[in-house]
């Protein structure tokens, strides 16, 4: 099988198929169903797929629906501070999400969508430059630049060494310890610029092992097992967390903020606080980004052991086999592996293979460029 054919599709597809008029893809099949990261996911996909390819023929043939897909994120820019402000606006009333962790009602200036927005805006702009579009690529470029300054400015928090998640529309700002926002912020080469942007001596390695520091400190209370859980301690050696991935979120969010029911849930409850495989592969890479190797090799090993062993009914270690069945799906799990919620096969189960291959982002050369320019 050649995965760039299938990735190449799968990509026109979405930009091609599933394209609004306002330039802003749906998440789903079912038209007008958007997400404030189906942007950024598909754009982020066509640049890594081209970096890995060269295939100019590609871009070529999609110009027209690449620049509106990354135009509907500069529009985003309400009110012209350099952020992409989503369609929620982040204030609670339990509403759904703005992003694919849908039941947590984040919003507005969202961390996990302007830092993916950061190298979409970078991806075009090479795609751009490739095709000898220079005054489009030095557009784009300069406005992924902006967007850098201001997530330095307005997500990172020096007193608690992080980013935090979202600020809503009323400007109130919500952390809850996101570990793919700390990640992405690594991986995407932000973290690199707090010196240079905001004036604070700090780095990817900071932000790190803030992080790590984090999940040494995470725990919740089980009721229903009547014991509290640890995501793990390094002291004892105890790592057995990892062997189930990354949680969402470190701390819980508060009911107001989560779809409907969801909030009425003891966390950590599917996408509030719940693990989703996938996460842990920026996870990763970004402990391997910031020099922390011994980090990363850490967690890949718990979670290449949970393959190993098979714990499953059905002999493996991410594919339960069912799905829609609540309590029985362990798609997204709690931090000892109890499913949450419903979701079974998925194929973002198998997302944990790319910790074995994938070292950094593929587009490590366009952010190392875009650190050397200021707004």
């Amino acid at each position: 099988m050649d995965l760039n054919k299938v990735a190449v599709r799968t990509i026109e597809f979405w930009l091609n198929h599933r394209m609004n008029a306002d330039g802003s893809l749906d998440y789903v099949l079912q038209a007008g169903n958007i997400s404030a990261d189906s942007n950024t996911g598909i754009l982020n996909a066509a640049t890594d797929y081209y970096l890995a390819t060269g295939d100019r023929a590609f871009v070529a043939r999609n110009k027209a629906v690449l620049l509106r897909a990354a135009d509907y994120l500069v529009a985003r820019d309400l009110d012209g501070d350099g952020l992409v402000e989503t369609f929620r606006d982040g204030n609670g009333g339990r509403q759904f999400g703005d992003t694919a962790y849908d039941t947590v009602g984040s919003g507005w200036k969202n961390a996990l969508v302007n830092g993916q927005a950061y190298k979409s805006f970078l991806g075009v702009a090479r795609m751009m430059a490739d095709l000898g579009e220079a005054t489009l690529a030095e557009g784009y470029r300069k406005r992924a630049v902006r967007l850098r300054a201001a997530y330095n400015r307005q997500f990172y928090d020096a007193a608690k060494g992080r980013y935090i998640w979202w600020i809503g529309r009323d400007g109130k700002r919500h952390d809850y310890n996101n570990p793919l926002v700390q990640a992405n912020a690594v991986l995407y080469g932000i973290a690199d610029c707090l010196a240079a942007d905001v004036g604070v001596m700090r780095g990817p390695k900071d932000v790190m092992q803030g992080l790590w520091d984090a999940f040494e400190a995470a725990a919740y209370f089980d009721t229903a097992q009547g014991k509290t859980v640890d995501y793990i301690d390094g002291a004892s050696g105890n790592f057995a967390g990892f062997r189930w991935g990354i949680p969402c979120n470190l701390e819980p969010v508060p009911a107001e903020y989560n779809f409907q029911g969801y909030g009425e849930h003891e966390f950590p409850y599917y996408c509030n606080g719940g693990i989703f495989p996938q996460d842990t592969v920026a996870t990763v890479a970004a402990f391997r980004r910031a020099g922390m190797a011994d980090r990363a090799d850490a967690i890949r090993r718990q979670i290449y052991r949970r393959q190993h062993e098979g714990i499953f009914p059905n002999g493996s270690g991410f594919y339960m086999g069912v799905v829609n069945l609540p309590g029985q799906c362990y798609s997204i799990t709690k931090w000892d592996g109890t499913p949450t919620d419903y979701e079974g096969i998925i194929s973002r189960d198998c997302s944990f293979l790319q910790t074995a291959v994938l070292a950094d982002d593929p587009a490590r050369a366009l952010f190392d460029e875009a650190a050397r320019l200021t707004p």
